[in-house]
């Protein structure tokens, strides 16, 4: 896939993307008509049940919307699994991926993939790699970009995770019925299973890169326009606290390089930064929880009451703390502060908006006409001891509140996952990434709790 004209090597490119489970081509597999008829049925329910559901209907409704497409797709499943390819060793494909990358003019000498106990499969380093040394340089032209696919894919990718079973059911529709080549090809062979692999694989891998105009040329503006692209070989690399390292150079048609974040010794594993991230965020759209995650955090919600008769005031007075947010001056729907790991679990604005919520009357007006209201977001700031009590009994309370509606303690989370590492109790993958997250959400908590008792000791 891709733009033409770049040459022969560039008539023989393939796409290749990292995935967990990726599908293989097979023969055809159709299905009895009676099954194909069952089959139908199911997807065209499936898509009346996922197209129905109205914006912002609340938790309990979808819910119980996801539990009923959750029961038509086992049934859509268990037709589909006769269509399901044969397994194929991914490590077969490695030689030839490589090849491909170094024709096209890629430069990744003493690097290849590699498989990692607990990551699947990763880039590994074939010599010694010191400190900022070039890692990898991926030309433009064997990315697939937003721009690329449009010019080569029927549809374009989908980003909306929670609608892939609105799409199949669409697709699924479309490709039974339509006699077109894409249709005609794809009648067969298309399950939920393989369009929720691609979605995955889109969503995952998509990176930034510089636009291009018509012509592939890079645009000249100071900040061009960025958008998606999968990146080869880059895409392999697993994530590690550090920094940025990767950058992309306009030169001989534009390319992405990586620079080694750390002395990556030979046989290591080689890691890169992908940014500062909660781990919700990583397990959302990567796939994975990073324990270590020196970038995590926990949306704790909080706002200011329209009843309360000191609303105007507490408004007025958040207001004018930077960054100032705009619904503080008037409306005030609950926001999501952070709660973050390590020994400062409070942030400057959740601080400054716990005094100001524990403030009475004087306390705000003496605030407002302060030239220093800016000095709330400082842990050693000079506030009234009553305020400062109230404010971190607030907290204190409301963490506890969060920590006793898990189902489980933290010590016990930990004896699940060290069972699991013992293969003692093996947990399904799913499983596993909903305790890590579970955890580490649990260890912010208690993180907090812990430092809120410490502020209010005399």
């Amino acid at each position: 896939m891709g733009k033409k004209g770049h040459g022969k090597s560039a008539a023989k490119a393939k796409t290749y993307v990292k995935a967990e489970t990726p599908p293989q081509p097979t023969t055809k597999r159709a299905l009895t008509t009676r099954k194909q008829n069952e089959l139908n049925q199911l997807v065209e329910t499936l898509h009346k049940v996922s197209s129905s559901l109205k914006s912002a209907p609340g938790v309990l409704k979808d819910w119980e919307n996801y539990l009923e497409i959750n029961r038509l797709l086992e049934k859509i499943q268990n037709i589909e699994k006769h269509l399901a390819p044969p397994p194929v060793d991914r490590s077969s494909y490695f030689e030839e991926f490589h090849e491909w990358l170094v024709s096209n003019g890629a430069k990744i000498d003493g690097i290849k993939v590699s498989e990692f106990p607990g990551y699947e499969y990763g880039l590994k380093a074939d010599k010694d790699f010191e400190r900022g040394d070039l890692l990898l340089s991926i030309p433009r032209k064997l990315m697939l970009t937003v721009e690329r696919a449009k010019e080569s894919v029927l549809e374009t990718a989908l980003k909306q995770c929670r609608n892939i079973a609105r799409q199949y059911a669409y697709f699924h529709k479309v490709f039974q019925t339509m006699d077109d080549p894409a249709s005609m090809l794809l009648r067969d062979v298309f399950t939920y299973e393989q369009y929720r692999w691609a979605v995955s694989t889109v969503m995952t891998r998509q990176n930034f890169v510089p636009g291009d105009d018509q012509a592939g040329v890079l645009k000249s503006e100071k900040s061009p326009a960025l958008i998606n692209a999968f990146i080869p070989m880059w895409d392999m690399c697993n994530h590690t606290n550090g920094e940025l390292t990767t950058d992309y150079e306009e030169d001989g048609g534009g390319r992405s390089i990586c620079h080694a974040l750390m002395s990556f010794p030979k046989g290591s594993q080689i890691f890169i930064f992908y940014g500062s991230r909660p781990n919700s965020d990583l397990l959302v759209h990567n796939g994975f929880v990073f324990p270590r995650n020196e970038h995590d955090s926990l949306a704790l919600r909080l706002g200011v009451s329209k009843g309360d008769p000191l609303h105007p005031l507490r408004t007025a007075l958040l207001s004018k703390i930077p960054p100032k947010l705009p619904f503080f001056s008037n409306a005030t729907p609950p926001t999501d502060f952070s709660l973050l790991p390590g020994p400062q679990p409070v942030d400057g604005q959740l601080l400054a908006f716990l005094r100001v919520f524990a403030m009475g009357k004087e306390q705000l007006e003496h605030w407002l006409e302060s030239d220093h209201s800016c000095d709330l977001v400082h842990p050693d700031c000079a506030v009234d001891t009553q305020v400062e009590s109230r404010a971190w009994n607030f907290l204190l309370t409301r963490v506890r509140l969060l920590l006793s509606a898990y189902s489980s303690t933290l010590k016990e989370d930990y004896m699940i996952l060290e069972k699991d590492a013992q293969k003692t109790e093996v947990l399904t993958d799913c499983q596993r990434l909903a305790i890590q997250l579970r955890v580490c959400e649990k260890e912010i908590l208690q993180g907090a709790v812990e430092y809120a008792e410490q502020r209010l000791r005399p």
